[in-house]
Formats: C-alpha cells, sequence, structure tokens
C-alpha cells in the first residue's frame, strides 16, 4: 500500500467508514522483535524489579528467572549480574537467606571476575546488609569494610556502607569487644 511506511504499527481495527485502510503488517520486523533476546531480557529484569518494588515476590522471582535463563551463555556479564542479585533481594525479602547468599555471592563473582567496581560495591554492601539483618555481624563487617574499598570518589556508596558500619555496631552492641575497642 503507498504512502504507508512497513514500520509502523499494525491496526487492529479500522475506522468504522473504511476511508482509512490499516497498513499491511511487516512481518519480518515483527519476527526480529521476537528474536531480541537481550530486549526480553531487560525486559523481563525490569519487569522483574517492579515486582520486587511492589511485593509480588513470587512473580518477581519467575520474571527474573526468565531473564537469567535467557542471559546465560550470551555474553552480556552486567545483565547477568543484574539478574543474580535482583534474585539476592527477592530471596531475602521472602526470608530464603541461604538462596540470597547464593545469588549474591554468584553475582559478586561475576563483578569481580569481569573487573565491575561498581558491581562488587553492590555485592559486598547487599551481603553486608543481610548478615546485618540476620545478626550475622562478623561476616556484615567484613562485607562493609570490602564495600569501602569500591567507593574511591563516591560520596554516596561510601556514606551508605558507613550507615551500615554504623547499624551493624548499633545492633551488635555490647556483645562483642568491637566498640570498646573502636571507643579506646
Amino acid at each position: 500500500m503507498a504512502g504507508h511506511s512497513h514500520n509502523q504499527p499494525v491496526a487492529l481495527w479500522r475506522y468504522p467508514d473504511d476511508t482509512h485502510p490499516a497498513p499491511v503488517p511487516n512481518h519480518q520486523a515483527s519476527a526480529e522483535r521476537l528474536c531480541d533476546i537481550p530486549g526480553q531480557v531487560q525486559s523481563l529484569r525490569l519487569l522483574g524489579r517492579l515486582l520486587y518494588e511492589s511485593k509480588q515476590l513470587d512473580t518477581a522471582e519467575e520474571a527474573v528467572s526468565r531473564a537469567l535463563n535467557l542471559s546465560l551463555g550470551k555474553g552480556n556479564q552486567f545483565q547477568v549480574f543484574e539478574c543474580h542479585h535482583l534474585l539476592g533481594l527477592i530471596f531475602q525479602s521472602k526470608g530464603e537467606s541461604e538462596a540470597a547468599i547464593d545469588r549474591f555471592e554468584t553475582a559478586l563473582g561475576i563483578a569481580s571476575n569481569c573487573n565491575l567496581e561498581n558491581l562488587q560495591f553492590w555485592g559486598h554492601y547487599s551481603l553486608a546488609r543481610l548478615f546485618c539483618d540476620e545478626g550475622g555481624f562478623g561476616d556484615a563487617y567484613t562485607h562493609i569494610e570490602h564495600s569501602k574499598s569500591y567507593v574511591v570518589n563516591d560520596a554516596f556508596k561510601l556514606g551508605l556502607a558507613m550507615e551500615l558500619h554504623a547499624e551493624t555496631l548499633y545492633w551488635h552492641g555490647s556483645r562483642s569487644p568491637l566498640p570498646q575497642i573502636l571507643a579506646g
């Protein structure tokens, strides 16, 4: 049909007077969109993030797991990191600490192998937060110290690490000589 671009969306209806015919569908473009694996991974990961933030944890886990399965072996380590990290957050919210630790450690391993300092910060920070919440203050402190080593010239991340450090000391309280060592 002259005058219609094949890149326009296909109309599923016609004007009642039939004066504006629907464009001819471009099946090749549709097939290319369906085979856009990186786009599908990103969409599923973002959907998973939104579902996680709205506390729809089982559905979020399903979306992110699908994204992870699609991304494995495709070479985009950032996407793989993001999927494992988000699954760690989801499992942590569900109270599944061991599964969360496994996902955070996997994400941290990916970040370390790729020398991605920003992601290494988030891996250590997430593990520190989980251990602090679970009462594993020694492990939390270790990961806080590791996370601080990745905050060069980033006051926001340093602030997050320092806040978590203070929270860990507060909750750990007098059960350890650490507060007295720091005070003295």
